[in-house]
């Protein structure tokens, strides 16, 4: 487990270039938000532009987004598990050991502390990802809930563009990471949703 400090990361980047999507959202989300996250990540995968997809890995919108892209990109066989990466390092696969080319888009989970610091309904589709990058933060209230901010960070540092499934409320950690990732000058799209965060934290 790592101290507090931000850990640099080296994701394993696509080849080529390409659109790489960070994915952020409130953590309660009601039927019809379901149905326009599932439209937007069957967009997005099929977009052959977008190289990689980036997910937070919480409840609500992070996990419906993974959830729909994995189902979306239409698996020729059944994804291997992957590797567990420690300290912020990432794990890549050997070429050799998958069939066939590789899947895009790639999608990459990227958690504050573990899988398992994850409400545990995540973590199935969490690992059903082509990586997960545990940045092993320990989540704490003391320090204001560093651990969310830290990964908000990272997932807005890796990519291109920002995907939002926001309904507007700006104590959200979803705001944050909007007003973080338009600081930076990266585009950001918006998709209106009317669940909540059910805590104003990551």
């Amino acid at each position: 487990m790592t101290s507090g400090r931000q850990v640099e990361l080296s994701i394993a980047r696509p080849e080529g270039e390409g659109r790489r999507v960070a994915i952020t959202g409130n953590r309660g989300i009601t039927g019809e938000d379901r149905e326009k996250i599932r439209a937007k990540m069957r967009e997005l995968v099929g977009d052959p532009g977008v190289a990689a997809i980036f997910f937070g890995g919480a409840t609500g919108a992070d996990t419906e987004a993974l959830a729909a892209a994995l189902e979306f990109r239409n698996f020729a066989q059944r994804p291997q598990r992957p590797q567990r990466t420690q300290r912020g390092e990432v794990s890549r696969r050997d070429a050799e050991t998958q069939r066939g080319p590789a899947k895009r888009p790639r999608l990459v989970v990227v958690v504050p502390d573990t899988v398992e610091g994850q409400p545990k309904e995540t973590w199935e589709t969490s690992r059903r990802a082509d990586e997960i990058v545990e940045l092993g933060h320990p989540i704490r209230v003391e320090d204001r809930w560093r651990a969310y901010h830290l990964r908000n960070q990272r997932l807005v540092a890796e990519a291109t563009e920002l995907v939002a499934f926001w309904n507007g409320d700006p104590r959200s950690g979803t705001a944050a990471t909007i007003a973080l990732a338009r600081k930076r000058g990266m585009g950001v799209e918006i998709v209106e949703v009317e669940g909540g965060d059910r805590e104003v934290v990551g």
